[in-house]
């Protein structure tokens, strides 16, 4: 009767081991299985790794004959214009260009606008999301002639501007901040920001804030 109770605990014990190391071997499991799924959403809504390669942003030059879009050289964003008929490929900005001073990458280009010439074009860079569409960013001139980067704005805090655009000779430079209206002169080094006369109670205004 000894025995055969040694037996029945003996076997009792083997299925409780049996039992936690089952339950050990699912904890693992689950375990690995919720760091590989974070490590998937991470890689999905954080650093974008599933993203589908995009075209652009493109914009078509006043000639219609061609095209400009931004591309990667050499792992660095370049602005480059395309002739549609013949495929000819002229890089416009290059990475260097694109860096500010004392930064130590190009700008990350959410959209841009050139002047007729092609000598000078409008970045628009640093966006944050108003309503559902990101309008508000920090705006830099571009010139490629003196290859200069100067940000639009003067004091402006950091993205504060809003649907700037250029005249058509280059010279200026519109945009919206704090709904208010603003002109700033680009025709010489030195440069001024002074409100519009628009109204700064307008329907349109209090939209745009």
């Amino acid at each position: 009767m000894k025995h055969e109770n040694s037996r029945g605990a003996h076997r009792g014990l083997r299925w409780v081991v049996v039992a936690v190391a089952a339950v050990a071997a699912g904890s693992a499991l689950r375990a690995q299985q919720s760091a590989a799924l974070e490590q998937e959403l991470r890689r999905d809504f954080q650093t974008n790794d599933y993203a589908a390669q995009s075209f652009g942003p493109a914009v078509w030059f006043d000639d219609a004959a061609s095209y400009g879009v931004v591309e990667r050289a050499d792992g660095a964003r370049v602005l480059v214009a395309h002739d549609a008929a013949t495929g000819r490929r002229d890089v416009l900005a290059d990475a260097g260009l694109l860096t500010p001073s004392g930064a130590s990458a190009p700008l990350d280009v959410s959209g841009y606008s050139w002047t007729p010439d092609r000598t000078r074009a409008l970045i628009f860079t640093n966006t944050k999301k108003v309503w559902r569409q990101n309008t508000r960013g920090d705006y830099w001139l571009l010139e490629r002639d003196a290859r200069t980067l100067k940000k639009i704005g003067g004091s402006a805090p950091e993205s504060s501007l809003m649907f700037a655009k250029l005249s058509p000779d280059g010279s200026r430079v519109a945009y919206v901040r704090d709904r208010n209206l603003y002109v700033e002169t680009l025709a010489r080094a030195r440069s001024h920001s002074s409100p519009a006369t628009a109204p700064t109670r307008s329907s349109t205004a209090r939209r745009t804030g």
